[in-house]
């Protein structure tokens, strides 16, 4: 079983472009992370991951799997481009409108309940950015199914940059958590610009909203919706259980130790971004053959990752963030095994939404949330923070072991082709990457 090598170099061309957008989205990302936790202590962070948790969730529930939908019909060119770029303007207005409004009134009922010690006016601040960031995802979906990674990776590095570029007065002033929230906010505007953009360049901006079209969008996209939430609230409700049980200091170390432990995920994230539409364009046996040789390749570069950054973190928080985040630590080493196992986990998703069985990893997202909240509840009022950590990588290996057993079972993959790299694997990387780099060189991309 192998795969064409002209079509795994287009691959491995694309996902090393990805790959590289990564980590300058990284570096960006961390410059903000260390102006939030310089300039708001723990407490103060605490609060900015708070205010944020439920615009984040409230963009996923709006999304309504249109994102899926788009990256899947594009790639199987289901529709045409301009009848697609009717839909997205006006899904983003019309769900991001309507999610948004009624987000705020509950908030308004029982936010002092739900986010008890986060003042609300940062939570509607934050809120007031639902649209642009839904336009945001969809232009992102909308760039992968077309295959257009440049610009799916400037789309990113953009929502990054305009993050640190709004905080700067913040640290430059010494400001608050009002006005953190509040650069977060204004940091969709640019992005969302420059999704506008690329749509003009790709088609034909219009408003022609087509209720058939969009129909079959949501109908797709009801399932991966319900897995992209599950897998949302898998990731996050375990900071809201840390300040219901703890408090937002607690909150401020435990969001400090998942920025550092997540940026592993930029390695499956980038590949998972090029495998999906080729498994959704191409035939199964080449699917499977490709999808083996990046699912070994992710555990490889992971587990590096893993090993590396679990012997830097302490130099790293004391550096980046200050001897009041030490306690962090322990956290990111807790976080570790269950982000090496999620990070398989996404390439496996990503290859159930290109052969259409998003139901599958629905299924793995329900029993990672079910082990997230039974974990939570015994761990959290006990060990804090920590006991989240160890709550999560359970949960991250449990969502794993469901992916993997129904792709071994419905593939012609087996757990050897998906988890362990070969001589051969780092032989042909190497190679191939040496040409990607000569090609770079060379201007020929």
């Amino acid at each position: 079983m192998s795969a064409d090598p002209r079509s795994n170099r287009g691959l491995l061309r694309s996902g090393t472009l990805t790959l590289a957008s990564r980590l300058v989205v990284f570096l960006l990302s961390l410059v903000a992370g260390i102006i939030l936790a310089r300039t708001l202590g723990p407490g103060g962070r605490g609060q900015y991951a708070l205010a944020l948790l439920g615009p984040s969730l409230i963009v996923l529930v709006a999304n309504l799997g249109v994102s899926n939908a788009l990256t899947y019909h594009l790639a199987r060119r289901t529709f045409q481009v301009d009848q697609l770029i009717g839909q997205v303007i006006p899904l983003a207005l019309i769900l991001g409108g309507i999610a948004t409004a009624v987000f705020i009134v509950v908030i308004a009922l029982f936010g002092r309940g739900l986010l008890p010690g986060v003042p609300l006016n940062l939570v509607f601040i934050a809120a007031a950015s639902v649209p642009l960031a839904l336009f945001f995802y969809f232009s992102l979906s909308f760039s992968q199914g077309l295959e257009k990674f440049a610009a799916f990776n400037s789309l990113y590095m953009v929502n990054a940059a305009a993050l640190v570029v709004f905080l700067v007065p913040l640290f430059v002033l010494r400001g608050n958590v009002t006005v953190a929230v509040a650069a977060w906010s204004l940091s969709w505007i640019p992005t969302a610009g420059l999704g506008l953009l690329f749509l003009a360049r790709w088609g034909r901006l219009n408003f022609g909203l087509d209720p058939a079209v969009s129909r079959t969008l949501l109908r797709f996209g009801i399932v991966g919706y319900a897995s992209f939430l599950t897998t949302f609230l898998n990731f996050r409700l375990d900071t809201f259980l840390v300040n219901l049980f703890a408090n937002a200091s607690q909150v401020g170390f435990y969001a400090v130790a998942v920025s550092l432990a997540e940026t592993i995920w930029y390695i499956s994230t980038s590949a998972t971004t090029v495998l999906t539409p080729r498994v959704a364009a191409g035939e199964s046996t080449e699917s499977d053959a490709t999808t083996g040789l990046v699912s070994r390749a992710v555990v490889g570069m992971s587990l590096i990752a893993a090993i590396v950054l679990a012997l830097v973190a302490p130099l790293l928080v004391q550096v980046l963030f200050g001897t009041a985040f030490q306690p962090s630590v322990v956290a990111v080493w807790l976080l570790l095994p269950g982000i090496v196992a999620l990070s398989n986990a996404r390439v496996l998703a990503g290859y159930l939404l290109g052969r259409n069985r998003q139901q599958v990893d629905l299924a793995a997202s329900l029993a990672g949330l079910v082990v997230t909240v039974a974990l939570d509840l015994l761990l959290i009022p006990r060990y804090g923070f920590a006991g989240a950590a160890i709550a999560s990588s359970i949960a991250y290996a449990t969502t794993l072991a469901v992916d993997l057993a129904w792709v071994v079972r419905h593939s012609t993959l087996t757990v050897k082709d998906l988890l362990l790299p070969t001589p051969a694997d780092v032989r042909v990387t190497v190679r191939r990457a040496k040409g990607v780099l000569v090609e770079l060189r060379q201007g020929r991309w």
